[in-house]
């Protein structure tokens, strides 16, 4: 069989000769039809084969003679597989890192780095766990009329049942109970977020809401309040009267569920 055969190339309308033992990568990183047949049986003569007749140059173009020189067109035709190539590479690097998509999920940068990951490596990961997270999240839509507490928990839980410190948001109502937007209102340790009036309500009375829902996560996974849950909702209960906003509820987001305060009987 002979070494070598001829392919389309990818950057003319000309031919090219190119390895042979490269020949399915070339037919489709070219774009012609894997037709194997016909790539095979090119005219041969005395010398060996010789490729069809090259159509004519486009209008407005002239034909360069290096579209023919493999030393050219192997880089096209091997890209995509090269790309492919180093994205299995990569993606078999991390899971040893972990073991599991969940266990990487929680991982920090810190522990990549340990791992053997270098810095380019770092920023392309958390990018990729943060648009899955985003992929995988019920949207908030601004609007969107608050319908049930589920509706909530939906929008957080993948966001938030992984994360190792324990944070806070507020989304903000219209009086009819639409959403205006959502806000992080703190950024706590493994066991507790410091919570105070003033910056849960600040949003609030800046949007001009209405009424607000409150969710915070257990970084231990168990969505029953606390002790100190339930006298941090009393305290803030107590002040969005003095200033005329009601809390709708209270969540509490755990590791494969989520505990309503308000279904609970603490508002």
């Amino acid at each position: 069989m002979s070494d070598s055969v001829f392919v389309p190339s990818s950057r003319s309308r000309r031919w090219a000769r190119v390895p042979n033992h490269g020949l399915l990568r070339a037919l489709f990183a070219s774009g012609a039809p894997a037709n194997l047949a016909g790539a095979a049986s090119a005219p041969s003569g005395p010398s060996g084969p010789s490729a069809p007749s090259a159509p004519s140059a486009p209008s407005g173009r002239q034909a360069d003679p290096r579209d023919d020189d493999p030393l050219r067109v192997a880089p096209a035709v091997t890209a995509d597989a090269t790309r492919e190539g180093a994205r299995g590479a990569f993606a078999e690097r991390v899971m040893e890192t972990a073991g599991t998509l969940r266990r990487l999920a929680r991982q920090t940068e810190p522990e990549w780095r340990e791992a053997g990951l270098d810095e380019a490596s770092c920023a392309t990961l958390s990018a990729a766990l943060e648009l899955a997270r985003r992929l995988c999240d019920e949207p908030l839509v601004i609007g969107a009329h608050f319908a049930s507490p589920r509706q909530i928990y939906e929008h957080f839980r993948l966001r938030l049942r992984d994360e190792k410190r324990e944070m806070f948001f507020v989304v903000l109502l219209d009086a009819r109970h639409r959403v205006l937007c959502e806000e992080v209102i703190s950024i706590g340790s493994l066991t507790s977020s410091i919570v105070h009036p003033r910056e849960v309500f600040l949003p609030a009375i800046r949007e001009s809401a209405s009424a607000v829902v409150l969710i915070h996560n257990h970084p231990s996974g168990d969505a029953r309040p606390s002790e100190e849950d339930i006298a941090v909702t009393g305290r803030l209960r107590r002040a969005a009267e003095l200033i005329g906003i009601t809390i709708l509820d209270h969540l509490v987001i755990g590791d494969t569920e989520f505990t309503s305060l308000r279904e609970q009987g603490v508002l």
